[in-house]
């Protein structure tokens, strides 16, 4: 960002606060130098802001809050700019171009975002967009899945699968991982008609993904085995719940909001396969994730 604020360059920038918001876990983060994104962003009239925005966007999305990441895009006029025509304008490409499709997926919208992404994809793929043609596949995937097209959606994985392959690009599949899961865990190579050599390890190293994001891992001893089950800040909010904090307390102990807390909670109970406080503590404690 300092550089980006010297030099001028636009992908530098972009790159920068990509970067930073993905550090971000809610508005007022104060490991976050909030002050430091709006003034790079504000060196860039117009398209810096625009950045910003739909960077946050995502992140809220990322972050379970759907509501604050239709606010923050109606703020910056993200959704009006999200054309419907063959020509999208030169900067709806990247976070800017993928934020309102994110949403629209968040809303359940899947059948009027499968209509828009067949033009988006056209015209990434006549400006040699590789990196936006994996994410708008994606998304096309994830919308035919929740909408039951079982073929359809492995049809888009497969192809998003064919351009990421050779240069090794797995972000995109990381930040969807549980699409990666629900596809590879359930069906075998054959379903994805992929023959490259290239395809194939990457097919497999997204397997492994997948598997390590939906299934506890447990070593020999019973031990969790390796970060793949809890992260960091899942394992302090169990630790405090063992304390018998509740989610008020949480929020306030580690200055975050109590619907990020519940969010957090929340994923911690699908990777721990439990629906309740109760069950996530026992079966914290029988993988010795607890300090007791």
């Amino acid at each position: 960002l300092p550089r980006a604020l010297d030099h001028g360059i636009v992908g530098t920038l972009e790159h920068g606060l990509i970067a930073s918001v993905a550090f971000w876990d809610e508005p007022g983060d104060p490991t976050i130098d909030a002050a430091l994104l709006e003034r790079a962003a504000n060196g860039y009239a117009g398209r810096g802001p625009a950045l910003l925005a739909a960077a946050r966007v995502r992140r809220l999305l990322e972050l379970g809050q759907p509501v604050d990441a239709q606010a923050e895009a109606s703020r910056a006029g993200l959704i009006d700019a999200q054309r419907t025509g063959d020509s999208p304008p030169m900067r709806e490409r990247g976070d800017w171009l993928l934020a309102p499709l994110e949403l629209m997926l968040a809303q359940g919208a899947c059948a009027v975002l499968l209509e828009r992404t067949d033009a988006l994809l056209r015209f990434a793929s006549q400006q040699g967009r590789e990196r936006d043609r994996i994410e708008l596949l994606l998304i096309s995937a994830e919308a035919c899945d929740r909408l039951g097209q079982a073929r359809t959606a492995s049809r888009h994985f497969s192809m998003a699968v064919a351009l990421a392959a050779p240069g090794g690009l797995i972000q995109p599949f990381k930040v969807r991982y549980g699409l990666v899961g629900r596809l590879l865990v359930s069906r075998d190579d054959s379903a994805f008609g992929l023959i490259q050599p290239t395809e194939r390890a990457f097919l497999d190293r997204l397997r492994t993904l997948g598997r390590a994001q939906t299934a506890p891992a447990v070593a020999s001893d019973g031990s969790a085995a390796g970060s793949g089950l809890l992260n960091l800040r899942e394992l302090q909010m169990m630790t405090l719940l063992d304390e018998g904090l509740n989610n008020e307390q949480l929020a306030a102990r580690m200055a975050l909001s109590v619907a990020t807390v519940k969010w957090h909670l929340h994923n911690a109970y699908v990777k721990l396969g439990v629906r309740s406080r109760s069950a996530a503590l026992a079966r914290a404690r029988a993988l010795k994730l607890l300090g007791r």
